[in-house]
């Protein structure tokens, strides 16, 4: 793939803008053109950190957690952080986390929570579909 792009932007006329998650076999293969890379979660940080705010900060648990405790804000920054600019990452980890909320989890059991997720979406589906009793999982 990498061989055919690289072809394609020595034809005239033609502008090539390819995507894809950062893997180092494509960063190794644009290095000469590195100051051509444009990291999308860059731009939807703040969308995505304005997303978790309103869906954490709507919940009464998180709201009456954070009066007793500020630290609770900082696991905005920690799920922005870690999601590497995966809507779909962060739209499961804030469901997650307002389960632990509605449950009664600490700041500590909402962070340990959230470290056990993976940041790979594959290996997320498969912890997702893990937690899934074995008599519903066929």
């Amino acid at each position: 793939m990498i061989h055919i792009l690289n072809t394609l932007t020595k034809v005239p006329n033609i502008k090539v803008c390819p995507s894809s998650r950062p893997w180092n076999v494509f960063k190794g293969a644009c290095r000469r053109v590195s100051t051509r890379n444009l990291a999308l979660e860059d731009l939807t940080r703040s969308d995505t950190e304005l997303y978790v705010r309103n869906k954490l900060e709507n919940h009464p648990g998180f709201r009456s957690r954070v009066q007793e405790d500020g630290s609770y804000l900082l696991t905005i920054y920690d799920i922005v952080g870690r999601s590497q600019g995966i809507f779909l990452w962060v739209f499961f980890v804030v469901r997650s986390l307002r389960e632990g909320l509605t449950n009664g989890d600490s700041i500590e059991r909402l962070e340990a929570r959230l470290q056990r997720i993976p940041t790979d979406l594959e290996k997320f589906f498969e912890h997702i579909l893990d937690q899934v009793d074995d008599v519903y999982q066929e």
